[in-house]
C-alpha cells in the first residue's frame, strides 16, 4: 500500500467534522467520515492504512520511511468524534503494515451496550479477542474482516457465527466483498441464536445488513432476550455465483470413515484419545452420495505456516466422492444431497483453555453449512456438556431440538467444535 493511502490518526475525542481546513488530502477521509456520523447520527467503525509519524533520532526502531503503518478500526460516535481505535495485532501476508503493540480497544454508546473491537485474522487467536470477553467480559463486538473463505469449515459466515456461539456474544462483521480473491460474507450474530441477519452472495455487491440485536449478559441462565426476527430469511438467500475463489484445507491429518446411510450410527477416534460418537437418520433411505464422518483433534496451521491453533472437530460431510479432498470442493447442482431427520454427535474429552470448565469462555460451537453454501441455523441444534462420573472428563453433546427443521436442509457440512487457541510458530 502507497504511503499516501494511510493517515494520521487524531487524539481521542477530535472532531474532523469540525475543521474541514485540517483534513485534506488522504486525511480528508477522516473528515468526510465524522460528517457521516454526524448525519446519519450512527456510530462508525472504519478500517484503514494507518500511519504514525516518528523521528530516528528519539526513537531507534522508527522505519525508514519515518513512519509506523498499522491496519486500524477506528470508531467515530454520533457526534463526529474519534472515540477509540485498535490496530490489528495479527497480520496476514500484510508486509505494508508493522507489528503494533497488543491493544484492548473498546467504546461505549449511549445506547448502554460497550462493544471491543478486533479484525480479521484475530479470530483465530485468544489475544486479544476472547481475552476482551474473559478478562473484560465485553460481549459484544464490531468485527471489520477481509476473510478468504475455506471449504470444509471456515467460510467467513461458519467462522463468524461459530465464534459467535463459542464465546456467547454478539459479533457484527463487516466482510470485504471480492468474491474472485474469495473474500466475501458480512452478519450478525448471537450466540446460540447463530445469525440474526447475514449476507453470503457472490453476485451481491455492497449490501447493508441490518438486525434487531438483543442486549445480552455475560453468562446468565436467560441469555437472549426477545428480539425481532429479520424479514428476510437468511436461507433464502441465492446460491453463489461460479466466480467465486475457495480455499481447501488439508484433511489428510484427520480420521474418517464413511457413514453408512442404513446404520444410523457411527464412532471413530482420532489417535485414540479424542473420540467422536454419532447417531442420525436420513429422510430417504434412497440416498447413495458420499459421507463421511471425520474426526481430528490437534494443531493446526495456518497462513503458510506461519501461525498454528488448536482444536477439536467432530463433522458429518458431504463429499463429491470416495476421496477425503472432494469433501472440500463445492457441491454440483444435484438432487443427491443428503437431508437429515435427525442428528446427535457425542465429542469426548473436550480440551479447556480459559478458566475452568463449567465457566470456560470458549465453549463447544457448531460449524453449519448447507451445499448451495447457506448457514444451517444454529437453532436447530442444541448444545450440552457435562462431566464424566467415572473418567472425570468435559464431554459435549449436540442435537437436533424437538423443533428443528434440519431435514429441510442439504447438508454439506455439521460439525461440533471445541476451539483451542493458538500463536505464530
Amino acid at each position: 500500500m502507497a504511503r499516501e493511502f494511510f493517515v494520521e490518526v487524531p487524539k481521542y475525542g477530535e472532531i474532523p467534522c469540525a475543521n474541514a481546513t485540517q483534513y485534506t488530502g488522504i486525511s480528508e477521509i477522516l473528515y468526510r467520515l465524522s460528517c457521516a456520523a454526524i448525519q446519519s447520527k450512527l456510530y462508525i467503525v472504519v478500517n484503514l492504512g494507518e500511519v504514525e509519524y516518528c523521528d530516528f533520532n528519539t526513537d531507534s526502531s522508527c522505519p525508514s520511511d519515518d513512519g509506523y503503518h498499522y491496519n486500524t478500526n477506528v470508531v467515530f460516535d454520533r457526534n463526529g468524534a474519534i472515540v477509540s481505535r485498535y490496530r490489528k495485532f495479527h497480520l496476514y501476508f500484510e508486509p505494508q503494515f508493522n507489528y503494533p503493540t497488543l491493544e484492548y480497544s473498546t467504546f461505549n454508546t449511549d445506547f448502554g451496550v460497550e462493544f471491543g473491537l478486533f479484525t480479521c485474522f484475530d479470530i483465530i487467536f485468544a489475544h486479544p479477542a476472547v481475552e476482551l470477553v474473559v478478562n473484560l467480559g465485553i460481549h459484544n463486538f464490531a468485527f471489520p474482516t477481509a476473510w478468504i473463505d475455506e471449504l470444509p469449515f471456515l467460510t467467513a459466515i461458519q467462522s463468524q457465527a461459530l465464534w459467535a456461539q463459542s464465546n456467547q456474544v454478539n459479533l457484527l462483521a463487516s466482510g470485504y466483498h471480492q468474491p474472485d480473491r474469495g473474500s466475501m460474507g458480512s452478519g450478525i450474530y448471537s450466540g446460540d441464536e447463530g445469525a440474526l441477519n447475514y449476507v453470503f452472495d457472490a453476485s451481491s455487491g455492497t449490501k447493508l445488513v441490518t438486525s434487531l440485536v438483543p442486549i445480552t449478559s455475560y453468562h446468565t441462565t436467560s441469555y437472549f432476550k426477545r428480539f425481532q426476527q429479520p424479514t428476510q430469511s437468511a436461507s433464502q438467500d441465492p446460491p453463489l455465483e461460479p466466480y467465486h475463489m475457495w480455499l481447501r484445507e488439508d484433511l489428510t491429518n484427520c480420521s474418517y470413515k464413511p457413514i453408512d446411510p442404513y446404520l444410523n450410527h457411527e464412532f471413530l477416534c482420532h489417535e485414540n484419545s479424542f473420540c467422536c460418537n454419532i447417531e442420525y437418520s436420513l429422510n430417504s433411505t434412497s440416498y447413495s452420495g458420499h459421507l463421511k464422518l471425520l474426526v481430528f483433534d490437534g494443531r493446526r496451521t495456518v497462513a503458510a505456516k506461519r501461525d498454528w491453533f488448536e482444536w477439536q472437530v467432530c463433522a458429518i460431510l458431504h463429499c463429491l466422492n470416495d476421496t477425503l479432498e472432494s469433501c472440500t470442493e463445492s457441491s454440483p447442482e444435484s438432487s443427491n444431497h443428503p437431508k437429515f431427520n435427525f442428528i446427535k454427535i457425542q465429542a469426548q474429552p473436550l480440551k479447556v483453555e480459559y478458566g475452568d470448565e463449567e465457566t470456560s469462555a470458549a465453549q463447544p460451537g457448531m460449524s453449519l453449512l448447507d451445499t448451495k453454501f447457506r448457514l444451517i441455523p444454529q437453532s436447530q441444534f442444541k448444545i450440552l456438556r457435562w462431566r464424566d462420573s467415572t473418567t472425570g472428563n468435559m464431554n459435549a453433546e449436540a442435537e437436533t431440538t424437538s423443533t428443528s427443521e434440519i431435514s429441510h436442509f442439504q447438508v454439506k457440512t455439521v460439525a461440533l467444535i471445541q476451539k483451542v487457541y493458538g500463536g505464530r510458530l
